[in-house]
């Protein structure tokens, strides 16, 4: 698990994630975590959680009362996105990514490494032209 968590976090430019089970809940913790920390390069990757019919609403209250106890270091918002169907959320993906790419290339080299856009810590490695998706289903990859 550990290896397959490490490839999506490497060679993704997006983790959209799908409802699922523990497998999948631990992806998005740690890309989560991973964001938050600046570490995993995770700081510059949209995460979006796919909430069909309110599958993550526990997750959604969890990370409001989270930050509404001052235990976050940004705002929830900064950590991932949400959107109720897969399309959305793929279209949000692209949208932050198109952005993070134009603001990286507005900014001179010297000074990237300085700078802070809507919650992403670091600007890195965001010419990747792959996006991948975390599902709980494993009828889907097997077959």
């Amino acid at each position: 698990l550990t290896e397959r968590k490490q490839l999506l976090m490497d060679n993704g430019d997006c983790i959209i994630v799908l409802p699922g089970g523990v497998g999948t809940f631990d992806e998005f913790w740690e890309s989560v975590s991973g964001k938050c920390l600046g570490m995993k390069g995770m700081t510059d990757k949209p995460i979006c959680l796919v909430n069909v019919d309110g599958f993550y609403d526990g997750f959604l209250l969890q990370m409001r009362r989270t930050e509404e106890a001052g235990m976050l270091y940004d705002p929830s918002e900064s950590y991932f996105h949400s959107e109720k169907d897969p399309e959305s959320a793929l279209k949000w993906c692209i949208n932050q990514i198109k952005s993070l790419k134009e603001q990286k290339q507005t900014i001179p080299s010297n000074e990237t490494n300085n700078q802070a856009f809507n919650g992403y810590n670091t600007l890195k490695n965001n010419d990747k032209n792959t996006s991948m998706i975390s599902s709980g289903s494993r009828k889907s990859e097997r077959s």
